[in-house]
């Protein structure tokens, strides 16, 4: 992450407060981003130094480390309920979560547009950038099917956003290129949407080299059905991508694809990108399951066994995906013991996956899960959400169930946030009464100088 110290800008004797410069430059890589944008008034050196990619580099190290007290913090996409100040609309944006406080985000894009603004996906967090997708609702032209039959689909545009909150920077990523071959009639960019069911587009966002900056990727991953040439009557599911490369600041069609055969649901909403790889469960016919991933770094399909306890699992479709300790993990039901109905934390090793992978070629994976603890499912079972986890404990969210709410007021039902330590077994409430909030998905964050 460190970048060459040579690039760094000299400070004047008269600038350093009598300070050597590298004494100076450690004391200014431990203040918040908000102390040092103020700092950049002080003068034109201030200012560059400030913007170095040295300077911003040794910054998040520190603000990335685990002994900060700062670190780890994690970011929520939520609704807070409306007030005066807004005619008591309900506000989305972001609850930054550090040191069980909260404080609300609102978002400097949201209202950049005239257009019908529908939903917001978070996509997900690297080196203090964030990654939305904003839904924008747009007059529907198709009125026909092929068959003369009205399409009353609710039809959307996907606006990509990648965000900075310490520093309220944010850019719009350009439109995808309409050259993928995806044997579809839709623009890449469209949703089209039936029966009120909107499935969430599958995109993975990370920073690609860890000794780099200033170059992020992304990923949107398409899927068709077509016939199975290899087995008459089944269906084969073709899984493509496209890629985002900020340097170049265009989309690309990836290389490698995937056919997978028998594929009865791909779960978008379940996905998370760790370590450059974008992961989300898939469900065969018979449902068998098993994940799927994307290597952001060498743009590869691959296919993920499960542990054979979950491959069948009854409430596979409930089931998430999340971070634990930088790992891919899953919690389920377990039935393996004769006591009370348990959940198990199962983990998936990377080390594996990271020695087989081959670039531009799919191939099937059969890592080692851990079961690492089972804890009382009834702890969870009152949750409304199960958000992630947070200093190696489980955040969800649940109802207030004792207090009066009037859902025509502000459509936000209060939910509180507990934390779930399964070491010591204990729950505790972390959040003050009286905020009026809903959770969704949560990403770990910590705040940067890294530009958008």
């Amino acid at each position: 992450m460190e970048t060459s110290r040579s690039k760094v800008v000299k400070v004047s004797d008269t600038l350093t407060l009598g300070l050597q410069e590298d004494v100076l430059l450690e004391i200014l890589s431990y203040l918040p981003v908000k102390s040092l944008l103020r700092f950049r008034c002080v003068s034109q050196e201030w200012y560059a130094l400030t913007k170095s990619p040295y300077f911003i580099s040794k910054h998040l190290v520190h603000r990335s480390r685990c002994s900060n007290p700062h670190h780890p913090c994690l970011l929520f996409l939520s609704r807070l309920a409306g007030s005066s100040e807004n005619n008591f609309k309900p506000l989305l944006g972001f609850s930054l979560l550090r040191d069980e406080e909260t404080t609300f985000l609102r978002l400097p894009f949201w209202n950049l547009t005239s257009q019908r603004r529908d939903g917001l996906w978070l996509v997900g967090s690297s080196n203090g950038l964030v990654c939305c997708v904003l839904l924008i609702g747009i007059k529907n032209d198709k009125n026909r099917t092929t068959e003369g039959e009205e399409d009353n689909a609710t039809v959307f545009q996907q606006l990509i956003v990648v965000w900075n909150p310490a520093t309220e920077r944010f850019r719009f990523l350009p439109k995808p290129n309409n050259n993928i071959t995806l044997d579809q009639d839709e623009e890449e960019d469209i949703l089209r949407v039936k029966d009120n069911s909107l499935s969430c587009p599958l995109i993975g966002f990370d920073f690609v080299h860890d000794h780099d900056i200033t170059e992020y990727k992304l990923v949107r991953v398409f899927h068709h059905d077509s016939d199975d040439p290899y087995d008459h009557g089944k269906v084969l599911t073709t899984f493509r991508a496209q890629v985002f490369v900020q340097i170049t600041n265009s989309w690309r069609q990836a290389k490698n694809e995937l056919g997978f055969p028998s594929c009865e649901n791909s779960f978008a909403s379940t996905s998370i990108t760790l370590n450059g790889v974008l992961y989300w469960k898939v469900q065969r016919a018979g449902d068998e399951c098993c994940v799927l991933s994307f290597n952001l770094r060498e743009e590869v399909f691959n296919v993920i066994q499960l542990p054979i306890d979950l491959r069948n699992h009854d409430d596979w479709g409930g089931l998430q995906l999340y971070s634990w300790r930088n790992s891919p993990a899953t919690v389920a039901l377990d039935y393996s013991a004769n006591d009370d109905l348990n959940a198990a934390l199962w983990v998936m090793s990377t080390d594996q996956e990271s020695k087989r992978s081959c670039k531009n070629v799919a191939q099937i994976q059969n890592p080692a899960w851990t079961r690492q603890f089972r804890f009382k499912y009834l702890v969870i079972s009152e949750a409304t959400r199960l958000l992630g986890s947070w200093k190696d404990q489980f955040l969800f969210a649940s109802d207030k169930s004792d207090e009066v709410f009037d859902a025509a007021a502000d459509n936000i039902v209060p939910q509180d946030l507990f934390s779930y330590d399964p070491k010591s077994e204990t729950k505790r409430k972390i959040l003050k009464d009286g905020e009026r909030i809903k959770f969704c998905g949560g990403v770990n964050y910590v705040e940067s100088l890294v530009p958008v």
